[in-house]
């Protein structure tokens, strides 16, 4: 996907990031709303984190070792 070990760093980084701040986004509404709203939204961000691990294999694919070890299979 990237050719500099470094450019994929970064993004590989970002996306995490990203990942993180949509799942905990999820939690932070759970209760606060209601389920209906809390059920679509949920489906939403799934649908989205679905396409942020996409991004993200490919970079894992070529660089294996960006992936910290206790999310390593």
């Amino acid at each position: 996907m990237f050719s500099d070990v470094e450019i994929a760093k970064q993004v590989y980084g970002d996306l995490l990031e990203a990942r993180m701040i949509l799942a905990n986004s999820v939690a932070r509404i759970k209760g606060r709303c209601s389920n209906e709203e809390y059920l679509r939204y949920r489906k939403g961000i799934g649908d989205a984190l679905g396409l942020l691990v996409v991004d993200v294999t490919p970079i894992t694919d070529q660089y294996p070792a960006l992936v910290p070890p206790e999310e390593r299979h």
